[in-house]
């Protein structure tokens, strides 16, 4: 007999109580890919508006860019998606002849969750000028210095492999990396309503075992995607200091 602890907040802990000499070793591999999750960093790669933004940009335009992403970036750090998930949950395994897993704990509600990806899309879709996909064009802009052109960059692949790595939760549904959760919610039940991702979405929704579990690798995501935008912004803000102590400028 063993019971698996797992508490998501401001970090993630891990506890085993029970007989050792037998461990759980199916939510062993789970829990530890669930840690995997939240360690690992990543975000979606959007096309950009053109093939050309960003290029022949003057500092005046890349300022004002960058500042839009930091505008998007503040407002989704004063929000209560993030308070509410802070705040922290617990799922508990334990040994049952049914479903052996339960959510405990108040995490951000559909509400939070709504609000926070009205925002958030601004990241992640090809037609924005705040997308990573279109900063990254800004970034290879020649007035941008070569070690904040190498750490957008760096920020940028860690991103999209953490997002094309294997998922905790639905990879049995055929569900086989974090990107596929965060589209199926994003594109096919809360912003848009793309019909194949839909159809996956309310499968998933309607399935009192996995909702819970799905929508909390969700929130994972979101957090940890929203962890480098939060990076992101804070190397804009050095380049937008670099820019407006240039001389020329009032």
């Amino acid at each position: 007999m063993c019971e698996w602890v797992f508490e998501l907040g401001r970090s993630a802990n891990l506890s085993f109580k029970g007989d050792r000499e037998k461990p759980c070793r199916f939510w062993n591999a789970f829990f530890v890919r669930m840690l995997w999750l939240f360690r690992m960093f990543s975000v979606t790669v959007s096309r950009p508006l053109n093939s050309t933004f960003g290029q022949n940009m003057d500092n005046e335009n890349i300022i004002s860019a960058l500042e839009l992403f930091n505008e998007k970036a503040s407002k989704l750090g004063g929000s209560n998606f993030l308070k509410k998930a802070a705040l922290g949950q617990i799922v508990r395994l334990k040994p049952s002849l049914e479903f052996p897993i339960e959510v405990v704990g108040d995490g951000p509600d559909q509400e939070n969750i709504d609000a926070f990806v009205l925002t958030f899309r601004f990241f992640i879709q090809n037609n924005e000028a705040s997308s990573f996909a279109n900063l990254s064009k800004i970034y290879e802009s020649a007035s941008i210095l070569d070690h904040h052109r190498t750490a957008f960059q760096m920020v940028r692949r860690d991103l999209n492999n953490y997002l094309d790595g294997p998922c905790a939760v639905v990879e049995a549904h055929g569900i086989d990396t974090k990107r596929k959760v965060m589209e199926i919610f994003i594109f096919g039940g809360l912003s848009h309503a793309h019909k194949d991702r839909k159809h996956m979405y309310d499968k998933w929704i309607n399935d009192d075992r996995l909702r819970p579990l799905i929508l909390l690798e969700f929130v994972l995501i979101l957090r940890t995607v929203w962890a480098m935008i939060d990076f992101v912004a804070g190397l804009n803000n050095e380049v937008i200091k670099l820019f407006q102590g240039l001389p020329g400028r009032p």
